[in-house]
């Protein structure tokens, strides 16, 4: 009788059914992106018809080989940034590039970083200079304001932005659930024992992301008629007295923002202790300064990863230029307990 070992089917057994070498069998089976999506799926079929296992010790093998070479460079790839983020990033791009550069060494992808208004504007053709580098997908970062005044043969590129839409580009994109976020945050502060809150944000910056965390904010009221919304406090800039003034007024028991180090100097400054007086939750928790905040991770390494995943497939498929039917991959939020909010007792009337 013949041992599993004897009998079991190998890569070239799938080739064979499927028509292709067992080296096209294994590289499909592995997702290589050399491989045709039509010729995968055939070979996968064969694979699961032929009931084909993988040697254990042969994949880790390959594996090993693998981390000690370069990986196969299928083409290029460039992340677009602007500039005015140069000064004012704080720390959030780090995630991202992290994402792309997963992302893009799984694919066989190598990846520029190209400056938009260093590296582009300032050439009279900056698609020669895409096109020198074998460019053939691109990544828009999240821009300083929404408009984009890069002026690109479009149709040359598969490409998609991350963040929120850009006002003169229609384009795929991935993104963060900005309005998971807060629904988020709001279920746990209700089960702390919150029953009022406030969201501080620069107005610009809720403007950039379509007034999801306020609309979402809007919408807690309407569900859970026991739980306060404050006005919320959306200054152009942030400045000290009014925010003061604003908490005064309206006696917040949490706080929701994007700043949280900012206002959390601020309250203390102006005798208020965090969490004893007044908690704070961090909207975008990302960043190694905001450890110990509570709040909500956006993951934006996995947003970054997800578009340049999605970039390939575009490739893949020979899809180059401005969608006719753009389409919006969000990312889910995670919670992250911190010292920054606490548990309230409440005395009930009945």
């Amino acid at each position: 009788m013949a041992t599993r070992s004897d009998s079991a089917p190998t890569l070239r057994d799938v080739g064979r059914l499927a028509g292709v070498t067992a080296t096209s069998a294994s590289l499909a089976l592995r997702n290589d992106p050399r491989i045709s999506p039509a010729t995968k799926a055939r070979i996968v079929a064969a694979a699961k018809k032929l009931g084909y296992v993988p040697d254990p010790l042969l994949s880790a093998l390959v594996a090993r080989r693998g981390r000690q070479h370069a990986p196969h460079t299928l083409a290029n790839m460039a992340a677009l940034l602007d500039d005015g983020w140069l000064h004012h990033d704080g720390g959030w791009l780090e995630p991202l590039y992290q994402g792309m550069e997963r992302a893009c060494q799984q694919l066989g992808y190598h990846l520029d970083i190209l400056n938009i208004q260093r590296d582009l504007l300032s050439l009279p053709k900056p698609d020669q200079l895409l096109y020198s580098r074998g460019v053939r997908g691109l990544v828009i970062l999240p821009l300083y304001n929404a408009h984009l005044s890069l002026k690109l043969n479009w149709e040359r590129y598969s490409f998609v932005s991350i963040g929120n839409p850009l006002e003169n580009l229609v384009s795929h994109r991935t993104g963060t659930h900005l309005f998971a976020s807060m629904t988020l945050a709001c279920e746990k502060l209700r089960k702390l024992g919150y029953r009022r809150v406030g969201l501080v944000h620069p107005l610009r910056f809720e403007r950039r992301i379509s007034y999801e965390w306020h609309g979402s904010l809007c919408k807690e009221t309407l569900t859970h008629p026991d739980f306060i919304v404050v006005p919320p406090h959306l200054p152009e800039e942030y400045d000290t007295a009014a925010f003061v003034e604003w908490v005064r007024q309206h006696q917040p028991e949490c706080i929701l923002t994007n700043s949280p180090i900012a206002l959390r100097e601020m309250l203390e400054q102006n005798g208020w202790k965090v969490p004893r007086d007044i908690g704070i939750v961090a909207l975008s928790r990302n960043f190694d300064t905001m450890q110990h905040f509570s709040g909500v991770a956006q993951h934006l390494d996995l947003t970054a990863e997800g578009a340049v995943r999605h970039v390939h497939q575009l490739i893949l498929k020979g899809e180059t230029g401005m969608p006719k039917v753009p389409s919006d991959i969000r990312i889910a939020p995670d919670w992250y307990e911190g010292d920054t909010i606490r548990r309230l007792r409440r005395a009930r009337a009945k």
